[in-house]
């Protein structure tokens, strides 16, 4: 299946969750080269690396529908750069293996691709999109050098379609050295059923001849059910003006008042002292 502590657990331990509502763009401004199947060796492998300690423990919500275990199931096309795809233990987050991208730009606008061998159409219902991924870059350092990833499906009426992983508003390129959990939520205007193809990736600022390594996790999709929120009826009254949940900041001085006053359906409170004048 398919060292910087503190963002990775914040971001980890925060579902390392990024949201981006599926637009359909359809594709392709890139041409890309020959198809190269995945290994199942890494020659460059470092070392074997150990999952994050957030994930120890961890029991998955739902299976993958796609992993990097057998990398001769995908396979790698490029534009203006030399890539190649490996299954690797240098960096894992959910099982044994992950998918190691190794890749050298031509130029600065450069891509790749990491296709299916055979696409995978959904025969059920499905709206979401889950991608764990590793990138090579941090937003502070170099960040234009970095890719930006899109997930490439086609829809029925034969359209092939790229939608980015990050959201518009957020810095767009792969700019963590962490594993980073996607997720996309398909709009209605994609037409079903839809055919899952792989993953593209794009950069308009890369550093030619240079190799970089990204790592590819599990992909997952599902259909998310939303079922309605329930709250608990609002109190009449409520507890006024303290509660023991209430967090206030310690009062150290004793020469003070409070008043509550009604105006109307408002009320306003009032406090008096020293520290206050």
């Amino acid at each position: 299946m398919l060292k910087h502590k503190s963002l990775r657990a914040c971001v980890l331990l925060c579902l390392a969750l990024n949201i981006q509502q599926g637009k359909a763009q359809e594709t392709n401004e890139l041409e890309y080269g020959e198809a190269i199947k995945g290994v199942n060796q890494d020659p460059k492998q470092k070392s074997i690396g150990s999952k994050p300690y957030e994930m120890e423990g961890r029991t998955e919500a739902r299976e993958p529908l796609f992993t990097f275990d057998d990398c001769t199931q995908w396979q790698v096309r490029a534009n203006q750069s030399e890539v190649a795809l490996y299954r690797t233990k240098e960096q894992r987050v959910i099982g044994d293996y992950s998918g190691k991208v190794v890749y050298k730009t031509k130029q600065a606008k450069a891509g790749f691709r990491v296709e299916l061998v055979e696409p995978y159409t959904f025969d059920k219902e499905w709206d979401c999109i889950n991608f764990w991924n590793y990138g090579n870059h941090w937003l502070w350092e170099n960040s234009g050098e970095a890719m930006t990833h899109y997930a490439v499906i086609q829809d029925a009426k034969g359209r092939e379609i790229t939608i980015p992983f990050m959201q518009e508003w957020l810095w767009r390129n792969m700019n963590y050295k962490y594993w980073f959990l996607n997720h996309i939520k398909l709009n209605d205007s994609i037409v079903r059923p839809i055919t899952f193809i792989g993953l593209e990736f794009k950069g308009n600022g890369t550093k030619p001849d240079v190799e970089n390594n990204i790592f590819l996790g599990p992909i997952y999709g599902y259909q998310e059910v939303l079922k309605p929120m329930k709250f608990k009826p609002f109190p009449e009254k409520l507890p006024f003006p303290l509660r023991e949940e209430t967090i206030l900041p310690t009062n150290k001085t004793t020469g003070f008042s409070n008043r509550v006053e009604q105006q109307g359906e408002k009320y306003l409170s009032h406090t008096k002292g020293k520290m206050l004048s």
